[in-house]
């Protein structure tokens, strides 16, 4: 045998790093949840592809697809965005991965979708620094109920903000409770960035996140490390750049959004409000609804038992209390609202499922729970892919209906002009060329004859009392002769206006 070109101490540190190498390769890059993370994204992407299922529905995903076209144009010829009401951080994210992707409407969707799997991982890490879990449970705990939590599968498939704000807030927590733990610049900094990014993906995370900034400025000030504010200042100016460019006439015109100004203590007792966005009636007051993301079969649907089996011994440490206080701001910000959404509580979602791992731990512990793991498991699962079923059918159907509103709508391409409430993002959006004209926006006082109107009555009539839609609608059918042509999915009804 030839001689070794390596003492026996230099082959035995070579194993040792190589051992070393291993173990972090395959416990930090290859671990289960992100195995997790990857198949999640996969599934997701599946799941469009099997239902041609784009993530367009409803008014706001179009205005988000709208605006980031917009960002394109503007980035190419030089043409204004022209006014968006909302943060601009989603549709530049998707005008910045539409470079890559070279498709606007996809690059919005990877943004939502990744922005779902990041929130896995960031949850999970979460999880780790402050309960030290075992990375099984954990693994499980989140595949329940964040993988197959049905609204947050939703979520993960629209062309909306929702997630990648989720995401930052994830992040944002992750950073601050790493910082609390061991106070040093750097996860200082990307604290401040994912928070930076988060309030200009939507407004309403700055109440979320308010309990943690500040909280950590204080801890910056306390311990007198004065260096670390410049350098945050410079971060959250730099990440707003773009939206006080972008938004250079009216940065803080959401101030003065209707649901602000009529934000009030008495709301917490209502279920009935009417606002710019018509009349709606709800089943249950705010400051009820506020607190379903903890119990409603669409987020979590055995919340109740993690809140039997929640102690309060849990709320000893201060990061807990941290994660506890932002939840009941937030929730007291909407409470006082004059409107109900499940979207609005996705945002502090993740946070409740970091209040509920304990219990989800001491219940898998169980004796009687122990002994039949695999039979409940998959029960759960069982159980949450038929909600999946239930919450992604309406958007699924809604999409579907307008996709083919729009073909109906392009057979009468000669016809100028098409008045329309409700539809205007999808007529854009899928290339209807006429001129349209909101009954949404302003009252009418009168109209082109041989135009198009493109109306769903039963909406407007319940929904719209007493609002320009509804006044709009009565205007022309007393004023002029309409001629029905089709009667389209939903509702919607196709007239022409002579």
């Amino acid at each position: 045998m030839g001689r070794s070109l390596y003492s026996d101490n230099e082959i035995s540190a070579r194993i040792i790093k190589m051992s070393t190498m291993a173990n972090l390769f395959s416990k930090s890059k290859f671990s289960a949840i992100y195995l997790c993370a990857i198949v999640y994204t996969f599934l997701l992407v599946i799941v469009c592809l099997a239902t041609g299922f784009n993530g367009l529905y409803g008014q706001d995903s179009y205005e988000y697809l709208r605006f980031s076209k917009a960002l394109h144009a503007y980035f190419e010829t030089g043409k204004e965005p022209g006014s968006f009401f909302w943060p601009v951080g989603y549709p530049l994210a998707g005008f910045i991965v539409g470079f890559i992707v070279k498709n606007i409407t996809v690059a919005m969707l990877l943004v939502t979708i990744v922005s779902s799997a990041v929130t896995l991982l960031f949850l999970y890490k979460i999880i780790v620094l402050i309960y030290k879990g075992e990375p099984k449970a954990v693994n499980i705990f989140l595949i329940l109920f964040f993988f197959l939590s049905p609204f947050v599968f939703r979520s993960s498939l629209v062309i909306m903000s929702d997630m990648m704000t989720v995401a930052g807030i994830s992040m944002s927590f992750y950073y601050f409770l790493y910082f609390f733990q061991y106070k040093n610049l750097c996860s200082y900094l990307l604290f401040v960035l994912f928070a930076s990014i988060s309030v200009t993906t939507r407004y309403a995370a700055i109440v979320v996140l308010a309990v943690p900034i500040i909280s950590a400025i204080y801890s910056v000030v306390k311990s007198k490390k004065y260096f670390y504010l410049p350098f945050a200042g410079l971060i959250a100016l730099l990440v707003f750049v773009p939206h006080l460019y972008l938004k250079s006439n009216a940065p803080l015109a959401f101030v003065y959004h209707e649901w602000m100004i009529q934000w009030s203590i008495l709301n917490f007792f209502k279920n009935t409000f009417s606002t710019v966005d018509g009349l709606h009636y709800y089943s249950v007051v705010n400051s009820v609804y506020v607190f379903s993301n903890c119990v409603y079969p669409g987020y979590v649907f055995v919340g109740i038992f993690f809140l039997w089996f929640f102690k309060k011994e849990i709320l000893a440490t201060s990061q807990i209390k941290i994660i506890l206080f932002s939840i009941l701001l937030y929730a007291f910000f909407l409470a006082g609202m004059p409107i109900q959404n499940q979207r609005f509580l996705l945002l502090t979602y993740p946070l409740v499922l970091l209040l509920f791992y304990p219990s989800f731990s001491k219940i898998i512990q169980k004796e009687i729970i122990g002994k039949h793991l695999k039979i409940v498991l998959s029960v759960t699962v069982l159980i949450q892919i038929v909600f999946i079923y239930r919450a992604l059918l309406p958007q699924l159907r809604s999409n579907k209906s307008e996709k083919s509103i729009v073909s109906s709508v392009k057979k009468y391409a000669d016809r100028k002009i098409i008045y329309t409430s409700g539809m205007e993002g999808a007529l854009n959006a899928y290339g209807v060329t006429q001129e349209l004209k909101s009954l949404y926006l302003e009252k009418i006082i009168s109209v082109q004859p041989n135009s198009l109107l493109l109306i769903n009555p039963p909406e407007i009539e319940v929904q719209w009392q007493g609002k320009n839609p509804s006044l709009n609608w009565n205007f022309i059918k007393t004023h002029y002769s309409i001629i029905q042509l089709e009667s389209l999915p939903n509702g919607w009804e196709l007239y022409e206006i002579r």
